[in-house]
């Protein structure tokens, strides 16, 4: 938000330190420099991984085959549903997006992504013939094996699909990912993006989408560089500053804790009183 495209009125709301604050992010607005812009990268190149990228990648190698870092989103279709079609569409995302079809491999200076061609994997299962019981049986088994099937890193895309057909013209489409190339922001991105290459495609036509300026490993080689040298020692001081002295704090469980992690996680649901909830937002 620029003070300048605020109203009076909107100004005059706002408390003394907010307004101070306002106008000192003002004059620290300056235009991107260099170093600032990310450049596009050649299609086939190795690339190196984001930090968040190599904290997954970590993971994964120390559990290889954990499930917890999936993905997914399930979306009940009703009507008539043309699977080839489907099929294009996928296809349509997985050459628009690089970062679905990356194949990770590991090299004497760390892991490397490299966006390679590859095909969306989608399998089919009909269950429109089991009686409503065993449909429900079937259903859950199929749904819960595809979010918990692991991805090999090493082998593209990191995305797959399971299509469920429950009647005629009742279909349930599943898509998993991994995190590694996937977000919760990214699930919009693809569920818009493969409503319009699947109508594009129903009309016999491309999808009619403006080229990506860069890629997401474009943006991992640059945070890469920007966050190096003077910037990057910088930020470690602060952070070893600020932790520096502090122990683990040990809290009393209701029983011990396991050698080895099952997250089994659970939810405990409880009511926070509006004058602790209004204490909040107004320290926010």
């Amino acid at each position: 938000m620029h003070q300048s495209n605020l109203s009076p009125e909107r100004l005059a709301q706002l408390s003394p330190e907010k307004r101070q604050l306002l106008a000192r992010l003002a004059q620290a607005r300056t235009p991107l420099s260099a170093e600032s812009q990310i450049a596009r990268g050649a299609a086939g190149e190795p690339r190196a991984l984001s930090f968040s990228q190599e904290r997954l990648y970590l993971i994964d190698r120390l559990q290889p085959g954990n499930p917890l870092y999936n993905v997914f989103e399930a979306w009940q279709l009703s009507g008539s549903l043309q699977t080839a079609v489907l099929r294009q569409a996928l296809g349509d995302l997985l050459g628009r997006h690089g970062v679905l079809r990356t194949q990770i491999l590991e090299t004497d200076n760390g892991p490397v992504q490299t966006q390679v061609p590859a095909v969306f994997p989608l399998e089919q299962v009909d269950l429109s013939h089991l009686s409503a019981t065993q449909r429900q049986t079937e259903y859950e088994e199929h749904l819960g094996a595809a979010i918990r099937g692991p991805f090999d890193l090493s082998l593209p895309p990191l995305a797959r699909a399971l299509l469920l057909r429950l009647h005629d013209d009742e279909q349930v489409l599943l898509i998993v990912m991994h995190h590694i190339a996937s977000d919760g922001w990214s699930r919009g991105i693809f569920s818009r993006e493969l409503s319009q290459a699947y109508a594009a495609r129903l009309q016999g036509q491309s999808p009619d989408w403006p080229l990506l300026p860069i890629q997401y490993a474009d943006y991992s080689v640059w945070q890469r560089g920007w966050l190096s040298g003077a910037r990057l020692a910088g930020q470690l001081d602060y952070w070893r500053t600020q932790l520096a002295g502090l122990v683990p704090l040990e809290l009393p469980t209701d029983r011990a804790r396991p050698a080895q992690l099952s997250y089994r996680g659970d939810v405990e649901r409880f009511a926070v009183p509006a004058e602790l909830t209004a204490a909040l937002k107004a320290l926010a």
